[in-house]
């Protein structure tokens, strides 16, 4: 059998579009040769980067991918309607990914256009694809946002990642209907709180990493979550052993958790984890520590606690910054408190111990301070 003319058709427009200059082109067929476009004598499907049915008549696979094709999106591509794999990774694709990849090839188990200079919006029609299982369009420059994987009922890889999606997070995170097994979205600019609880029962894979979310990391996961990356955003409050616990996996760093964390935490070696906030110091996210007595620290991220000044206490750990010692007395040297100076005696200049009142100079009880003697009176 031949292959039919809609596909035959189909290949020669992306041959002419895409493939002149291409490696799989080059290697397998015809290179530059023109004439040869008729495909006289030779079969198509016999080439390796070309699946097609039993009886040779329609194209069921396109596997491109990295070679060498420099061009807008192919639209000879359009008339394959029976085409179940789509793989044009690697390449130089540039412009927009037409409505009718999800309209006209409504097959399509496998998308995988990653790593080209695709922009625009992923299209609305992609939510038609009740087949897909596989979507993968990292390494682009699309925008808008990611809604569409929440209505795939068979998708079960989504791989969006390295794009500049800027909308709110997918909703269906917490619905356990969701099949999908491994969802990845980083390097995006995704933002929205972080949802307290991940239903999807099938997930096994889940990277939000360098994006802009924002809250609490979730309490409930599901049994098959091995690996949750929620790295460089702008988490913030505790991380629960609990949650360590049950993922194999767990990537939080770049964030600002409350310290100290708990042991074992993948990337967590330094204070890129959790701030150590003011009143705390530590130089690792797991021995950050309240500053003691007499010491403070008075921002976050300090490597050491500061002492208390001469004439300034802290009786308090987790100081962020020291009292003023009451007008007449002295910080003792452990900063903790302060002393009155008695009767003859001030604050020395430093504010750390008592001198005794200079020649003609007095302080009496309840005096902050010698005062100079009155004329015709001397000191003791």
């Amino acid at each position: 059998h031949a292959l039919s003319s809609n596909d035959m058709s189909g290949l020669k427009e992306l041959i002419f579009e895409c493939g002149e200059y291409s490696d799989w082109w080059r290697s397998f067929f015809c290179g530059i040769d023109v004439e040869c476009w008729d495909f006289i004598d030779f079969d198509p499907c016999s080439l390796q980067v070309i699946d097609c049915s039993p009886d040779s008549e329609r194209i069921l696979g396109l596997h491109l991918s990295s070679q060498n094709m420099s061009c807008t999106f192919p639209e000879g591509i359009r008339n394959m309607t029976e085409l179940q794999v789509l793989d044009l990774s690697g390449n130089r694709i540039t412009g927009y990914i037409p409505d009718w990849v999800g309209t006209d090839l409504s097959l399509l188990q496998i998308i995988n256009l990653e790593k080209n200079q695709l922009a625009g919006f992923i299209p609305e029609s992609f939510e038609s694809l009740d087949s897909l299982v596989q979507l993968k369009l990292g390494g682009n420059q699309l925008q808008g946002g990611s809604h569409c994987i929440c209505s795939l009922s068979s998708l079960s890889i989504v791989d969006i990642s390295s794009n500049l999606l800027s909308e709110l997070l997918p909703d269906c995170l917490n619905s356990s209907d969701l099949p999908l097994a491994v969802i990845r979205l980083s390097n995006n600019q995704l933002f929205g709180e972080m949802t307290k609880s991940i239903q999807a029962f099938n997930l096994v894979e889940l990277d939000l990493s360098s994006n802009e979310i924002y809250g609490l990391l979730p309490t409930e996961v599901p049994a098959s979550l091995n690996k949750l990356d929620l790295s460089n955003n702008l988490l913030t409050g505790q991380v629960s052993p609990l949650l360590m616990s049950s993922i194999e996996d767990l990537f939080v760093f770049g964030n600002n958790f409350d310290c100290p964390l708990p042991d074992g935490l993948v990337g967590c070696d330094t204070l890129s984890c959790c701030s150590c906030r003011a009143g705390f110091v530590g130089n690792s996210s797991s021995d950050c520590t309240l500053c003691p007595v007499g010491t403070f620290s008075a921002t976050d991220w300090s490597t050491e606690c500061s002492e208390c000044l001469g004439g300034e206490f802290n009786a308090v750990a987790g100081a962020t910054r020291c009292s003023a010692c009451p007008q007449g007395s002295v910080s003792i040297s452990s900063r903790t408190d302060c002393l009155f100076c008695g009767i003859g005696t001030e604050p020395s200049a430093d504010n750390t111990f008592c001198i005794p009142c200079p020649d003609g100079f007095f302080k009496s009880e309840n005096m902050t301070e010698c005062l100079e003697c009155p004329p015709g009176t001397a000191s003791d």
